[in-house]
């Protein structure tokens, strides 16, 4: 009881903190993604081949490097995002970019072209077609892609562990912390937060797309 004490009274701020950039990693993320892979596989501009090799080169970046190299680039007086969760929201998005690019890109992928095509011809615009024709065919991906981010956020540590400071504080983190001072009931308690959480999250994807969204996001 004393250590839920605790973490009610002192350590709720990480827990928070973590949840909304965790929901803000998830929608920006999955949005991006969903939004790279209809570039790369649908529209196939001159230099999607660029896109498409920019959108898979994190995932062979190792995180501990990408956070390193976030301090590089971004240690710097006219960078106002160092130092704030914004440097740790881009980091997040940009270091799981990969995954949810090929997972858009292989839902997109078994949509039929003329179905795009036909919507066109009748008088849709390019937003049209791609809000009222896309992606409701793509929502599975885009839902998967949300709860992928979402628990990718929520659980990371490798890369946004050189961007944490004293006023930016994540529960994933604060955990490590929390063992090194010995207080491992404390440690615990906060796992299982994230957990619930977690799990709360695939709940709320598997209300909202169904059985079909679920098995989107096994194989993500």
């Amino acid at each position: 009881k004393g250590e839920w004490e605790s973490i009610i009274a002192y350590k709720y701020a990480p827990i928070w903190n973590s949840l909304w950039v965790s929901i803000l990693v998830a929608i920006g993320g999955a949005s991006l993604t969903l939004l790279a892979g209809y570039i790369v596989e649908k529209k196939r501009p001159k230099g999607d081949q660029i896109l498409y090799t920019l959108s898979v080169l994190p995932a062979a970046i190792p995180g501990t490097v990408m956070g390193l190299g976030y301090i590089l680039a971004f240690n710097k007086p006219y960078f106002f995002i160092y130092g704030t969760f914004w440097i740790i929201i881009i980091n997040i998005i940009i270091c799981n970019f990969t995954l949810g690019v090929l997972s858009s890109i292989a839902n997109l992928k078994q949509i039929d072209k003329s179905i795009e095509e036909a919507a066109v011809s009748l008088g849709a615009n390019p937003i049209t077609s791609f809000t009222r024709v896309v992606f409701p065919l793509a929502k599975t991906a885009f839902f998967s892609n949300i709860a992928f981010f979402f628990m990718r956020a929520m659980t990371t540590i490798s890369a946004v562990i050189f961007l944490i400071s004293a006023k930016v504080k994540l529960a994933a983190i604060e955990i490590i912390f929390l063992d090194i001072d010995g207080r491992t009931a404390s440690a615990n308690a906060m796992c299982t937060i994230i957990i619930v959480l977690v799990v709360g999250m695939l709940v709320a994807m598997r209300l909202i797309t169904g059985r079909a969204g679920l098995k989107g996001m096994g194989a993500t």
